[in-house]
């Protein structure tokens, strides 16, 4: 699940393919439910991502849970093809270049499969997507909500920018995933768009890396962990 969330987090530039021609600078706000309660999980897991992007970067955070101090704040330039990962609790931000996310062999393999269920999300059109997501003998399975009608601004210059590694023709408003927790079948973490807000209404350093922060190269330590 972990795997998962991080995955996520790269979303906003996982849509580089699209053909929609309306791109988006500001807020993207996704809000996180389960469709069950996950005994001995409350206050562990997110209730929501939110994702800033901008021509030039673009920056995802965990709101609540472990998940949000354990990950951080992760921003990908693309000026330098970078990936920051900014905790600000320790005051800390480890950087890895795209291009070593794109070469990790153990990155999952997708399936990708077009709908026939169609809907409307904060009034954007969108159709239904049919995911599997394989990482070596477990399979992930999710359903993602598309529209065409508009793409985020960021534009990444290595294929690493899409390292959920997803053919999608849009970006998603709303994804089910199954999650696979023993004994909970049909367990769905729901990832659903709930705000945009223009990057011109946010504060002007929302996607600064602060300049007190010690550098490290590489991965942090907790991220590695479990993988």
């Amino acid at each position: 699940m972990k795997r998962f969330l991080i995955s996520f987090g790269f979303m906003v530039w996982a849509a580089l393919g699209m053909q929609a021609q309306n791109e988006f600078e500001g807020l993207i706000h996704y809000a996180i439910s389960y469709s069950q309660d996950i005994p001995g999980a409350e206050g562990m897991l997110p209730s929501a991502t939110e994702n800033i992007v901008s021509k030039q970067r673009a920056l995802t955070r965990m709101i609540g849970g472990m998940q949000a101090a354990m990950i951080g704040d992760i921003l990908y330039d693309k000026g330098t093809d970078s990936i920051y990962i900014i905790n600000h609790g320790s005051k800390k931000v480890n950087t890895v270049a795209a291009s070593e996310m794109e070469d990790d062999s153990a990155a999952p393999k997708n399936k990708v499969t077009k709908g026939k269920e169609k809907a409307t999300i904060m009034g954007y059109k969108c159709r239904a997507y049919e995911v599997e997501i394989k990482e070596g003998d477990q399979v992930m399975r999710a359903t993602y909500w598309v529209t065409e009608d508009f793409k985020p601004a960021t534009q990444g210059k290595s294929g690493a920018t899409n390292i959920s590694g997803l053919d999608l023709p849009g970006f998603p408003m709303k994804v089910e995933t199954e999650l696979p927790i023993p004994g909970m079948d049909g367990l769905l973490m729901i990832m659903t768009v709930t705000k945009l807000q223009p990057l011109a209404e946010l504060e002007k350093n929302v996607l600064s890396i602060p300049a007190s922060y010690k550098r490290e190269s590489g991965m942090p330590s907790l991220m590695r962990m479990g993988e």
